[in-house]
C-alpha cells in the first residue's frame, strides 16, 4: 500500500555483514546494530568473525551479546571448523544455530562430515568459495587491469573447482547451500546450471560487484580491496545480466568495516573489506528498481523473502519499514570509507 509516496517494504536482511574488523564485542555489535537500523537493515548474519563460533563458550557469549539489540536480529551462524581446521562442536551446537558456515578449501573429509551434520540437523550451509592454494596470494582476479596495475592475481580455477565442490556436496546430502564469493563467468554459469537442474543452491552476489569493475584499482584505493576481488567489465556486466534474468537469489551489501590502521600501507598488504551500509536501501532502489533491472517486489525477494526461505524462518517474523520514494526524497552516502561516498540516491528510510 502506498500513501503520500511512503511505502511499506520488508526490512533488509543481509547474510554477509561483519562488525568492525570482524570482531565480536558489545561495542562493535551495538555500533553495527545502530548503523543497520538507520539504513533499513533489520537482520544480519556474519561468518568470518573473531572469535569463530565453534564451541559452547563462544556461542553462549555471542547469544548473551545479541539479547541487548532489540531493533535488530543477529543470526547465529556456527563455523564448521575450529580455528585450527578441526571439526567444530556441531553435534551439540547445531540445534542453536541458524546456519553452518564452511569454505570450499577445507579438508574434503571434514567438509563431508559437516554436510552430514547439516543433513542430520536440517540446517542450511553458507559456503564461501575460495581456494588459498590456487589463489597463491593473489589480491585481484586474472584480468588485464590487474596485470596493468601490477597486482598479484588469482587463478580462475579456484572458483570453478570450488563451486563444483559446493554443488556436489549439496546434491549428495540434499542440503540447501548458499554459494558466495563467485565472480568468474564460467563458475557462475556452473552455479546457474545446477540451480536450473534442481540443486538446492542459492547464489549470493554483492552490490559492489554488480556496479563496479576492476578499474577501481587504478588509484590503488585500499578501500577497493574486496573479497572476492572485482571482475573486469565483462564479468561485471555478466553479473548484472544474471540479476536482470532472475538468476541471483540473494543480494548483500558486503559491509565489512575495516579500521584505517588495517587499511594503511600497500594495497597488497591491507586487509580485505569495504564499508557499504550507508544508504543501502536507496542504493538498491535507485540503481536496480528505478532503472528497470528488477521490480520492487523482486528486490524484496533478493533482500528478504529468499533469505527467510533459505533459513527456514517463518515469514511472520519479518518486519516492514517505511520507505519514502517521492522524487524529492534522497539519501546521501556520508561514510568516507564507501566507494559511493558523497553520492545521493533516491529514497529515504523513515525511522519509527
Amino acid at each position: 500500500m502506498q500513501e503520500n509516496n511512503i511505502i511499506k517494504i520488508y526490512g533488509l536482511a543481509d547474510l554477509n555483514i561483519l562488525p568492525k574488523d570482524g570482531k565480536i564485542s558489545d561495542q562493535t555489535l551495538q555500533a553495527l546494530a545502530d548503523k543497520m537500523y538507520k539504513n533499513g537493515v533489520i537482520i544480519a548474519g556474519f561468518s568470518q568473525i573473531e572469535p569463530l563460533l565453534f564451541n559452547d563458550l563462544q556461542f553462549t557469549l555471542f547469544e548473551s551479546l545479541m539479547k541487548n539489540k532489540p531493533k535488530t536480529l543477529f543470526l547465529s551462524i556456527i563455523s564448521g571448523v575450529t580455528e585450527d581446521g578441526k571439526l567444530s562442536e556441531l553435534g551439540s551446537l547445531s540445534d542453536r544455530a541458524d546456519a553452518i558456515y564452511v569454505r570450499t578449501d577445507l579438508d574434503k573429509n571434514i567438509l563431508r562430515r559437516i554436510y552430514e551434520y547439516a543433513k542430520m540437523k536440517n540446517k542450511p550451509v553458507i559456503c564461501h568459495v575460495i581456494d588459498n592454494q590456487l589463489a597463491g596470494g593473489g589480491v585481484a582476479n586474472d584480468t588485464e587491469n590487474a596485470f596493468h596495475f601490477g597486482l598479484p592475481t588469482r587463478h580462475p580455477l579456484g572458483e570453478r573447482i570450488g563451486v563444483s565442490i559446493a554443488i556436489e556436496m549439496s546434491k549428495f546430502f540434499n542440503v540447501e547451500t548458499l554459494i558466495r564469493g563467485v565472480t568468474d563467468i564460467e563458475a557462475l554459469k556452473t552455479v546457474v546450471s545446477a540451480k536450473q537442474n534442481g540443486a538446492k543452491i542459492y547464489l549470493e552476489v554483492s552490490l559492489y560487484h554488480l556496479i563496479f569493475d576492476d578499474s577501481q584499482y587504478a588509484n590503488f584505493n585500499n578501500y577497493a580491496k574486496i573479497e572476492p576481488p572485482f571482475q573486469d567489465q565483462n564479468g561485471q556486466k555478466f553479473m548484472l545480466d544474471l540479476l536482470k534474468n532472475g538468476d541471483i537469489d540473494i543480494l548483500t551489501s558486503l559491509h565489512h568495516n575495516i579500521s584505517e590502521s588495517e587499511k594503511n600501507g600497500s594495497f597488497k598488504e591491507s586487509k580485505y573489506g569495504v564499508s557499504s551500509l550507508d544508504a543501502i536501501l536507496p542504493i538498491y532502489y535507485t540503481l536496480f528498481v528505478k532503472t528497470g533491472y528488477i521490480t520492487l517486489e523482486r528486490l524484496t525477494e533478493l533482500t528478504s523473502k529468499n533469505i527467510f526461505k533459505f533459513l527456514q524462518f517463518r515469514p511472520s517474523l519479518n518486519k516492514k519499514i517505511d520507505f519514502d520514494i517521492s522524487e524529492s526524497a534522497f539519501t546521501e552516502v556520508k561514510d568516507a570509507k564507501s566507494l559511493l561516498f558523497g553520492q545521493k540516491f533516491n529514497g529515504k528510510v523513515i525511522l519509527n
